[in-house]
C-alpha cells in the first residue's frame, strides 16, 4: 500500500467510525481494500471482519442485466461484481455471514469520503448486482438494504449521497423495480428531507431519485405514496415541502387517472399550503394543484382549471371563475374529483358578502343545480352536501331577492336528490375501499408465514394490499396474477406465491360490469354520455348508436340541445367518441375563407387538400354553380348559394358522419329537392340532421332520435310513422305554439294615418344595380306597404329578394325611381345574417346589450344612428358644423303651414335666434339628407315613448319574457352562451323595443324550432303593424301572408292585395273604419276616428288596467279633452305618473 493510500484510509476510518459508532462492528468500520477479483471466503467467517482480496488484473465484462447505475468507463474499472464469474462466486456462498462480509468493501466504497464519483457509482451498480444474485429476501440482501437505510440519515455527506445513489440504482433496475417499490416508498419522507440537505450534491441526487420514484411507483399503489407525501408536507423545512409538492406534480403526469381519483382527499390538504409563509411553497402548491386537477375525467372543466385553482390564491377573481363555469358546455358526468375542485368555489360564492353577493349566490345555485343533475352516483356528491347545503339553506332563509331564492331552492332540491333524497344510501366508495383493503390485508397476514419472510415488513404488506385493492376496485381480474406475483415471487417459492396470490384474489373479488356494446361492424359509434349547456342539463346517460348508411333525424323542443349535441360531436368533445371518427358539421353561415375566386378558395381550404382541383370543380358544377360563380368571389353569393357551398365542402371532405344543422335554410324548393336526392344516394355515410322542415325530414330520414326525459330514444322509422305512434308529437307538423308566446308590442299611432290600408311606405319605378354588375338586380319595381300588410317576398336564390328588402329599410337607395315613407314610421329589420347585431357584445348579457343599444340620448337606437352615420360620405360630413353659417345640427322638426315637414336648424357661430327652417327637399339639395334622417329617427323614438321607457333590468327582462327569453338567459346569461334560436329571439326582441309600425323579416324560419315559429306566427297574427318577410317555407308564409311579391329575372309581380280587416288583439277588438285613400303628404291628425278598446299605459307601455282607465276617464272629462290626447300628454312630471 502506497503512502497516499495509507493516508486516505486513515482519514476515512476516523470519519466513518465517529459517524456510525455502534456496539456491534459495522460495515463502516471495516478495512477498505482496492477493487479486486472476488475470492471465496470460508463459511462462518466472523461478522464485521474485512475480506482480503487480491488486486484486479483485468477489466471485467459488463453485467448481463441493466443496473441503471452509471456504466461509463470511469466507473466500470472499479466494479467488483461486473463479470459473470464474480457474480457466480458470490451466489455460491452458502453462509449469510460470509456474504455480508463479502459485501462490506462495496458498502465502504459507496460511502467513503475519498471515493470518487466513478467509484461510488460502481459501488451502487455492484449493490444492484448483489441483490439480483442473492435475492431480495436473502439475509445478506436484507442486511444490505438495512445498512443503506441507515446511511440515508448518517451525518457524513458521502454516506447520504451514496445511499441515495444506491436506492436510485435499485429502483431503476427492471428486475428489481417492483420488489423495491415498497422499500423506497417507505423511505420517501427521509428522501424528501434530503432536499433540505446542506450539501448541494445530496440535494441533486435526491431530486433525481424523486423523479425516478414518480416514474417507477405503481399507479395502483398511489394512495400509499400520497399518504407518504402528506407526511412529508408536515416536515419543518420548506425545501422538503416544495419537494413533496413537486413529487405530487410529477405523479399527476405518471399516474394521472389514479391521482385524480384521490382529488377529494388531496384538495383540502394541499390548499392549506397555498397560504404558506414561504413564497416557494405557495408557488409549488399552485403548480401541483393545477397539474393534479388538470387530470380530472371531465373535459369540460379541464380548460378552466387554472382559473378555478387561481381563485384559491386570488379570492377577488371569484366572479370571473363563476362566470367561466356558467359559460361552459357540460358534456361529461360529474364525479367526486370534479366536485372537489368546484365545490369549494361554490361554497365561497354562497358565503360572499360583497355588493355582488346576490349575483354570485344565484350563479352558484345555478351551477350546483346543473352539476347535481349530471351526478351519476349519489356517493360522489354526498361528501360535499355538508359544505353546500347549509349555505343554500341560509340563502333561502335570509335573502330578499326572490329570483336568488328560487334558484337556491332549485339547487337545494337537486343537491338533495343527487345525494339520494335522504333514503338508504349506497355505501361511501371510500368506506367500501377501506373495508376491501382491510379484508385483503387480513387475508395477507393470515396466509403469510411472517417469521420466514422477514423481507415482507408491515409497510410492504400495506403497499401490496393497496395494489390489490385497486385491482379489485377497477375490476382488473385478468391482470391480477401478473401484477401481484411480481411483488410476491422474489420473497418466496413459486408455489407459496401462487397460494397467497389466490388468497388475495378471493379476498378482493370483482366489482362492476359495463353495458354490452354493439359488435355490428357497420356501427360507427355506440356510446353512453351526458350533455349540459349553460347551466341546463340536456342529456343524461343517453345512448347514441350510429350505423353506416343510416340517416337520423334529431327532433325535440327548442332548447333541448340539438345544435349543442351536433357541435360536440363535430368537435370530438363527447365522452367515448372514437378518435378515428371523421365527421363534418354544416351549419348556418359556415363559409370557406375567401382566398381569391370561389374555386381557388375551395381548392386552398386545408380540409380539402386531399382533393384535386378537377374533383372540386366538378362537384361544384354538379351542384349548380356556374362558371361565372366559380370565377367570382364568395362574398357575392346569396344566403342560399352559401349554404350550397358549405354542403359542397362537406361532400368533398369524405367524412364518416355528416352533421347537418338546418340545411334547408336559405334554399329554394329546387335546391331542397336536390339535397334530398343527394342525401338519399349516400350508402356508406351516416347522416345526423336537425331541421324544422318536417317535409324534408320525412323524405330523408330512415331513423328518428327523439329527446325524451333527457334521453335519446331511437325510432327506426320516418317522421310521419313516428307521429302515428306518438300522436303527442304532432306539434312537429303544426305551425302553432303550445306554451310559448311572442307578444309583439302595440306600434302606436301614426299622425295622419286613419286607416289600416293607408300607405306608410312606397317604392315607385325603382331600379337598382350592384356596383360593377352588367345588368340591374331589380328593374322598375313599384310596391306599397301599410299597417295591414302581410307580405311574403318569394323567388329563387339570388333573384334579388334581399336587395328589395334592403331598399325598403333604406340600407341601399334605388338608382332611379322614388322612395317615400311616413316621417314617423318606425321600422324593425331582422336581417338574414342577423347575428351581426350582437356579435360585438358576446360577453354582455342580453339586458346589458339593450342598455347599451337604447341607452343613448332620448333612447335613440344606437345601431340605427350608426347605420345613418355610415351612409354619410366624407363630403357630406364636411358640410355639417365646420364653417360659419353652416348647419351645425337639427334641433326640432315641425309641420309647416302647407302640411309639409320643416326642420329647425342651428347654424355654426350663431345663437338660437338665428335658427333657420328647411324642408326635407332643401336639406337633401344641400347634401344634408342623412342629418334629416337622423332627426326623423329621433322624432320617431320620442313618438314611441322610448325616452320615457326605463332601461332597468326589470323592465328589459319583462320585454324579453314576451319573446320567450327568460331571466336565466336574459339577465344572468351571456350572449356568447345563447343558442342560435335564442339569439334570434334576442334580435327580434331588440328590434321590437321601439314599438315599430313595420316589421321586416329576412328568413325568420332560420334557427327557430316549430314551437318558436308557432309563437312568432301567433304574435304576427295579433300584431297591429305591417309585416314583410322573405321565406322559403311555404307552410310559414302561407299561414300568415295575404300578399306575395314574386321576384324573378329582376322583375317583381304582386300576387294578392292587403285588405283592411277586423282582428282581435289581446282581450279586446279593434275596429278600423273605412276611409278613402288620400294623398301621401301628411295632413291633420284624424286618428280619432279609430275606435280602440286596447289602450296603452304610457309609463309601462302595457295595456291599461280597468281601474286605471276609470281614473283617467274622469280626469280627461274634467279637463275637457279626449281620452287619447290626455294620455298622450302625460309625462314624468304629471301627477298621474306615480300611480300608472
Amino acid at each position: 500500500m502506497g503512502k497516499g493510500q495509507r493516508a486516505r484510509k486513515a482519514a476515512a476510518d476516523a470519519m466513518l467510525a465517529a459517524a456510525m459508532a455502534q456496539s456491534k462492528p459495522s460495515v463502516l468500520e471495516q478495512e477498505y481494500h482496492a477493487p479486486s477479483s472476488l475470492q471465496v471466503v470460508a463459511p462462518k467467517a466472523p461478522s464485521g471482519l474485512g475480506v482480503v482480496v487480491p488486486p484486479v488484473h483485468k477489466k471485467p465484462s459488463p453485467p448481463p442485466s441493466e443496473t441503471s447505475a452509471s456504466s461509463s468507463d470511469d466507473s466500470d474499472e472499479f466494479r467488483e461484481l461486473a463479470s459473470e464469474e464474480q457474480r457466480e462466486a458470490l451466489k455460491a456462498l452458502e453462509d449469510a455471514e460470509a456474504a455480508k462480509a463479502q459485501l462490506s468493501p462495496i458498502l465502504s466504497r459507496l460511502v467513503a469520503a475519498f471515493s470518487s464519483k466513478g467509484e461510488r457509482n460502481a459501488a451502487a451498480a455492484d449493490i444492484v448486482a448483489a441483490v439480483e444474485v442473492l435475492g431480495v429476501a436473502s439475509p445478506a440482501a436484507i442486511h444490505l438494504l438495512d445498512e443503506i437505510k441507515k446511511f440515508l440519515v448518517a451525518k457524513p455527506t458521502t454516506a447520504r449521497e451514496g445511499a441515495l445513489l444506491a436506492v436510485s440504482a435499485l429502483l431503476k433496475n427492471e428486475q428489481l423495480s417492483s420488489v423495491m417499490e415498497p422499500v423506497v416508498v417507505e423511505q420517501l419522507i427521509t428522501i424528501m428531507q434530503r432536499y433540505a440537505d446542506s450539501e448541494h450534491v445530496v440535494k441533486n441526487v435526491a431530486a433525481s431519485l424523486a423523479k425516478t420514484i414518480a416514474q417507477k411507483a405503481n399507479p395502483l399503489a398511489i394512495h400509499t405514496v400520497l399518504k407518504q407525501i402528506y407526511k412529508a408536507l408536515e416536515l419543518r423545512q420548506w425545501q422538503s415541502k416544495v419537494a413533496a409538492l413537486n413529487l405530487l406534480k410529477e405523479l399527476s403526469e405518471a399516474a394521472s387517472e389514479e391521482v385524480s381519483g384521490w382529488l377529494p382527499e388531496i384538495m383540502p390538504i394541499v390548499t392549506e399550503y397555498v397560504w404558506d409563509t414561504k413564497k416557494q411553497v405557495q408557488a409549488a402548491s399552485i403548480e401541483a394543484l393545477i397539474a393534479v386537477c388538470s387530470k380530472i375525467n371531465n373535459d369540460d372543466v379541464v380548460p378552466l382549471v387554472p382559473t378555478l385553482v387561481g381563485v384559491i390564491a386570488r379570492p377577488e377573481e371569484t366572479m370571473k371563475a363563476i362566470d367561466s363555469l356558467l359559460a361552459t358546455t357540460f358534456v361529461a358526468n360529474v364525479d367526486a374529483p370534479t366536485l372537489s375542485l368546484i365545490a369549494p368555489l361554490l361554497h365561497k360564492a354562497l358565503r360572499d358578502t360583497s355588493i355582488h353577493s346576490s349575483s354570485l349566490k344565484r350563479k352558484a345555485s345555478k351551477i350546483i343545480d346543473s352539476m347535481c343533475r349530471l351526478v351519476v352516483r349519489p356517493s360522489d356528491v354526498m361528501q360535499f352536501v355538508p359544505l353546500l347545503l347549509p349555505q343554500l339553506e341560509t340563502a333561502i332563509d335570509r335573502l330578499i331577492d326572490e329570483e336568488v331564492v328560487e334558484a337556491a331552492k332549485e339547487a337545494r332540491a337537486h343537491l338533495v336528490h343527487a345525494a339520494g333524497d335522504g333514503e338508504a344510501m349506497e355505501e361511501d366508495p371510500i368506506e367500501i375501499r377501506n373495508k376491501l383493503e382491510n379484508d385483503i390485508h387480513t387475508a395477507f397476514t393470515d396466509t403469510l408465514d411472517r417469521p420466514t419472510h422477514s423481507g415482507l415488513n408491515d409497510f410492504t404488506l400495506a403497499y401490496v394490499s393497496d395494489v390489490c385493492t385497486e385491482l379489485a376496485t377497477q375490476n382488473r381480474g385478468s391482470e391480477w396474477r401478473e401484477i401481484v406475483m411480481a411483488y410476491l415471487q422474489p420473497h418466496m417459492h413459486h408455489k407459496d406465491a401462487e397460494h397467497i396470490c389466490e388468497a388475495l384474489r378471493a379476498a378482493g373479488g370483482g366489482l362492476g360490469e359495463e353495458r354490452e356494446k354493439s359488435t355490428d361492424p357497420n356501427d360507427v359509434c355506440d356510446l353512453d354520455f351526458s350533455l349540459a349547456y349553460g347551466g341546463k342539463i340536456l342529456l343524461r346517460n343517453a345512448r347514441l348508436r350510429l350505423t353506416r348508411g343510416h340517416r337520423y333525424g334529431l327532433i325535440g323542443q327548442n332548447g333541448v340541445g340539438k345544435t349543442t349535441l351536433m357541435r360536440n360531436l363535430a368537435n370530438g368533445a363527447i365522452e367515448g367518441l372514437p378518435e378515428t371518427l371523421r365527421s363534418v358539421y354544416v351549419q348556418h353561415e359556415d363559409i370557406v375563407e375567401s382566398q381569391g375566386s370561389l374555386l381557388e378558395s375551395m381548392c386552398k381550404a386545408p380540409e380539402l387538400s386531399h382533393q384535386t382541383r378537377e374533383t372540386v370543380e366538378k362537384t361544384l358544377v354538379d351542384i349548380g354553380f356556374t362558371q361565372k360563380m366559380l370565377d367570382g368571389e364568395i362574398d357575392a353569393l346569396s344566403g342560399g348559394w352559401r349554404m350550397k357551398l358549405a354542403l359542397a365542402r362537406a361532400m368533398l371532405y369524405n367524412a364518416d358522419v355528416l352533421l347537418l344543422d338546418e340545411p334547408t335554410n336559405h334554399l329554394d324548393v329546387h335546391a331542397v329537392q336536390w339535397l334530398v336526392d343527394y342525401l338519399n344516394s349516400l350508402e356508406t355515410m351516416t347522416v345526423l340532421l336537425v331541421s324544422h322542415d318536417t317535409g324534408f325530414l320525412d323524405n330523408v330520414c330512415t331513423d328518428i332520435f327523439h329527446y325524451e326525459s333527457k334521453k335519446l330514444v331511437l325510432y327506426p322509422m320516418t317522421l310521419s310513422k313516428f307521429v302515428e305512434i306518438h300522436p303527442e308529437a304532432k306539434h312537429y307538423y303544426e305551425l302553432k305554439s303550445s306554451d310559448m308566446v311572442f307578444n309583439l308590442p302595440e306600434p302606436g299611432r301614426l299622425e295622419g294615418i286613419n286607416s289600416m290600408t293607408r300607405r306608410i311606405l312606397t317604392l315607385d319605378n325603382a331600379t337598382y344595380t350592384y356596383p360593377g354588375a352588367s345588368k340591374p338586380q331589380l328593374n322598375d319595381v313599384s310596391v306599397k306597404l301599410c299597417l295591414a300588410s302581410r307580405v311574403a317576398v318569394i323567388g329563387v336564390n339570388g333573384a334579388g329578394k334581399s336587395t328589395l328588402i334592403k331598399m325598403i329599410v333604406q340600407e341601399t337607395s334605388p338608382d332611379t325611381g322614388t322612395f317615400w315613407k311616413h316621417h314617423a314610421v318606425r321600422v324593425a329589420y331582422v336581417a338574414q345574417h342577423s347575428f351581426h347585431h350582437v356579435e360585438k357584445h358576446l360577453d354582455s348579457s342580453p339586458v346589458e346589450y339593450f342598455q347599451w343599444r337604447f341607452g343613448g340620448e332620448n333612447g335613440v337606437d344606437r345601431e340605427l344612428s350608426d347605420h345613418v352615420n355610415l351612409k354619410q360620405t366624407e363630403e357630406e360630413k364636411n358640410l355639417v358644423g365646420k364653417k360659419q353659417g353652416q348647419v351645425e345640427k337639427i334641433v326640432s322638426r315641425t309641420k309647416g303651414k302647407r302640411g309639409t315637414l320643416e326642420y329647425e336648424c342651428k347654424l355654426v357661430g350663431m345663437t338660437e335666434r338665428h335658427n333657420k327652417r328647411y324642408t326635407l327637399e332643401q336639406l337633401q339639395e344641400m347634401g344634408l339628407g342623412a342629418l334629416a334622417e337622423a332627426e326623423d329617427i329621433r322624432q320617431a323614438t320620442l313618438a314611441g315613448g322610448l325616452d320615457l321607457r326605463p332601461l332597468t333590468t326589470k323592465e328589459i327582462q319583462r320585454h324579453l319574457d314576451d319573446f320567450a327569453l327568460p331571466a336565466e338567459f336574459g339577465t344572468h346569461g351571456k350572449i356568447r352562451g345563447l343558442s342560435g334560436g335564442q339569439k334570434v329571439k334576442l334580435v327580434i326582441a331588440a328590434a321590437m323595443w321601439n314599438r315599430p309600425h313595420l316589421l321586416v323579416l329576412d328568413e325568420p324560419t332560420n334557427y327557430l324550432d316549430r314551437a318558436a315559429l308557432g309563437a312568432l306566427a301567433d304574435g304576427i297574427r295579433q300584431y297591429a303593424g305591417g309585416v314583410i318577410m322573405i321565406s322559403h317555407s311555404e307552410e310559414f308564409y302561407n299561414s300568415l301572408c295575404t300578399e306575395k311579391w314574386l321576384v324573378e329575372s329582376g322583375r317583381l309581380t304582386i300576387i294578392g292585395e292587403a285588405q283592411e280587416k277586423e282582428y282581435r288583439a289581446g282581450g279586446g277588438r279593434k275596429v278600423v273604419e273605412e276611409e278613402p285613400e288620400e294623398e301621401k303628404k301628411v295632413g291633420s291628425n284624424i286618428n280619432a276616428s279609430m275606435k280602440r278598446t286596447k289602450l296603452t299605459n304610457p309609463k309601462t307601455l302595457r295595456p291599461l288596467s280597468k281601474q286605471q282607465i276609470r281614473k283617467l276617464s274622469k280626469l280627461c272629462k274634467a279637463a275637457g279633452v279626449s281620452f287619447d290626447d290626455y294620455v298622450d300628454g302625460l309625462t314624468r312630471e304629471s301627477p298621474e305618473w306615480k300611480w300608472l
